[in-house]
């Protein structure tokens, strides 16, 4: 079987946005030696707490480029729609360095929490939407036509967002 399997190699197709480099870095270290992919989940505890250990490290060690990836866990009602949020608050300021920027807005306070709560509890999936382009447009001074424009989605498709999401989750 392994003989005449090295004969004949049978390879899926790459993944789409495999040829770009997936994630979005804490703090631009050019010159780091070493880089440090770490996966968070916007709804995620455990990725709230580490969150403020790992801004701290991309900060303050120069041979560290920390490259953080979203990658929303199916179990946390809701979490997919709060990363494609600050996937598309990047695409909206076109300026990739703002997906951290929401991620951290995500997890200061109670905002992770209530967002959780009405997700689970409260809302629809329109309106848990609302509420996170309202939090995100407000706070980091962007466009909300265009972040809920950003928001729109079908099936299996939508606002480059989505398709952005989408690839970072299966990286």
């Amino acid at each position: 079987l392994l003989s005449s399997l090295s004969t004949h190699a049978y390879l899926p197709n790459i993944p789409m946005h495999a040829a770009r480099l997936n994630g979005y870095v804490l703090h631009s270290r050019p010159s780091a030696t070493n880089k440090l992919d770490v996966f968070l989940g916007p709804f995620c505890d455990d990725s709230r707490r580490a969150f403020s250990s790992l801004k701290s490290l991309s900060m303050k060690e120069k041979r560290i480029e920390v490259r953080a990836h979203l990658f929303p866990l199916p179990y946390n009602t809701g979490s997919f729609f709060a990363a494609q949020t600050c996937v598309a608050a990047g695409v909206v300021s076109s300026n990739k360095s703002v997906v951290p920027r929401c991620l951290e807005l995500l997890y200061t306070g109670e905002t992770q929490k209530k967002l959780k709560t009405n997700a689970l509890e409260n809302y629809t999936s329109p309106e848990l939407i609302q509420e996170l382009v309202e939090l995100i447009s407000s706070s980091l001074s962007l466009d909300k036509n265009a972040l809920s424009q950003q928001m729109v989605q079908g099936l299996e498709g939508g606002a480059s967002s989505y398709t952005l999401t989408k690839s970072d989750y299966k990286y």
